[in-house]
């Protein structure tokens, strides 16, 4: 990388680093009563849904919370990630870092139900497939008595392909002892306009928490539905991950 566009690499990553702290300031005044979280972890494969965002790789992710007696919450996260493309499309990715400032809010209807909502910004220090990728996403979710819970989403524009896309999933979640949880997830999402297909996918899992540290191990596996012709898809943009393969996934966390 040359001297210039390592410039303008720091100097795009820092505006948006700025960006995510100012949209954490704003909220300072609800602050005072907030409870303080956060976490970082290694992951042998960073994966979203039905793609892996390390290249099958290991990957670095960090995270902060703050959350108000009221039930609303802000904070945000920040990953390492890795991106090649696929298929015929060659763009480089240049994105060596995602992060996902987010606010929300919780309600607790009574002892058994909860729902919530939730605003997530991606955003990408450098291109994703050969260009600009940061979108939007919007939640909803019903939790029933912090075992079960469905959540729906809506994605503007993307990866920056000018498509937007639906998904649902459902997690289950059995406490077996103070220390150890078992879960899993299955989940659609309605990507065959912007990558050719839908697609499916699921995991299952156990989860151990010793005071701070976590240690989670899981099998995450993904299949395509509904498969388009490629002409169809858009030329302007791209965004071609590989679907996962089958395949176990550990991830070891520090949290306070």
């Amino acid at each position: 990388m040359t001297t210039k566009a390592s410039l303008s690499f720091l100097f795009a990553s820092a505006k948006k680093i700025n960006i995510t702290l100012f949209s954490i300031l704003l909220f300072s005044p609800i602050l005072t009563n907030a409870d303080v979280h956060g976490s970082i972890s290694g992951t042998s494969n960073y994966i979203d849904r039905w793609f892996t965002k390390s290249n099958n790789d290991w990957a670095v992710k960090a995270d902060i919370d703050y959350e108000h007696e009221s039930g609303f919450y802000v904070g945000s996260k920040i990953a390492t990630v890795k991106f090649l493309p696929q298929g015929e499309m060659r763009e480089q990715s240049t994105a060596p870092v995602e992060a996902i400032p987010y606010i929300g809010y919780s309600y607790t209807v009574n002892n058994e139900w909860k729902v919530g909502t939730e605003i997530n910004r991606y955003l990408y220090a450098g291109t994703v497939c050969g260009h600009g990728a940061d979108y939007n996403e919007y939640y909803a979710s019903v939790t029933y008595k912090d075992i079960v819970t469905t959540r729906a989403s809506y994605v503007d524009d993307y990866w920056g392909t000018h498509r937007d896309v639906f998904n649902y999933d459902v997690t289950g979640r059995y406490p077996v002892t103070d220390y150890l949880d078992v879960s899993a997830t299955a989940g659609y999402t309605t990507t065959r306009s912007a990558v050719g297909s839908d697609h499916s996918y699921w995991n299952i899992g156990a989860t151990y928490f010793y005071k701070i540290v976590s240690l989670d191990i899981r099998y995450m596996d993904a299949a395509q539905n509904g498969s388009i012709k490629e002409f169809m898809l858009p030329s302007m943009l791209s965004f071609e991950p590989a679907k996962i393969n089958s395949s176990f996934v550990f991830t070891a966390s520090v949290g306070f």
